[in-house]
């Protein structure tokens, strides 16, 4: 885990393909420092995948249990969300519909014992397709997940769960075009879900090109009256050979 400036947030480092930056822009560092908090304790994943159809159909139980140095205080002793005597907060200022949706002020963190935690973590998944005909296949999942609070708090975990349903349609032999909704709680005691609708379309060009274009639509619950909305369009050209 890393702060993240542009996300103004905490965001983790994923298993396989390095921090995500941006618009979902991976950059490579894998691992974990040698004197990060817990930096040797292995994270563990186990799934059973049963397919009921050689075009796509099947269902999928995962299991992850991981953990990760966590952050709960800056660097002078004051706790993520609180002010210090200066009035300065540790972290992001509470949101607000308009700009700047929370400003970033104190964010000099690091990972140490004395200002940090370690979150173990569990997450339980389902997934699930079968084709319809030959041209559609549907999708969807759920997950659950328990992470570990900070120290001092009320509870010693908090839980959180999501889902998403997904349909692609094979128009062609060269077009692709699906349709995707997701949406997640990432702690189901406050008002902070989240949700997203993506339509998108696969076009196979020649000689191996391939283009592949989406957009986004999400929503960031702030409070009870209080919504942000982020919009996004990409295109990827790719060459498979």
């Amino acid at each position: 885990m890393r702060w993240e400036s542009e996300a103004k947030s905490f965001l983790p480092f994923p298993a396989q393909t390095g921090p995500w930056k941006g618009a979902n822009q991976a950059t490579s560092a894998l691992g974990k420092p040698f004197d990060l908090l817990a930096h040797s304790t292995p994270d563990f994943s186990a799934n059973a995948t049963y397919i009921l159809h050689s075009d796509g159909g099947g269902i999928t139980v995962l299991y992850y249990h991981g953990n990760m140095a966590t952050p709960y205080k800056c660097t002078d002793g004051t706790l993520i969300g609180q002010t210090d005597e200066g009035g300065t907060y540790c972290g992001v200022s509470p949101s607000t519909l308009g700009s700047p949706f929370g400003a970033e002020e104190n964010t000099d963190f690091d990972f140490s014992k004395a200002n940090s935690f370690r979150n173990n973590f569990d997450r339980v998944a389902f997934y699930g397709s079968y084709p319809v005909g030959k041209h559609f296949l549907p999708m969807a999942g759920f997950d659950w997940g328990r992470d570990t609070n900070a120290p001092g708090s009320a509870t010693k975990y908090f839980s959180s769960k999501g889902i998403f349903a997904e349909g692609v349609y094979h128009i062609s032999q060269y077009v692709t075009a699906g349709f995707r909704y997701d949406w997640y709680h990432p702690s189901i005691t406050k008002l902070n879900t989240q949700w997203a609708v993506t339509p998108y379309v696969n076009i196979p060009l020649w000689n191996g090109d391939q283009v592949i274009a989406e957009y986004q639509h999400r929503d960031f619950q702030l409070s009870a009256t209080q919504h942000r909305q982020n919009d996004t369009f990409q295109a990827r050209l790719i060459f498979i050979k």
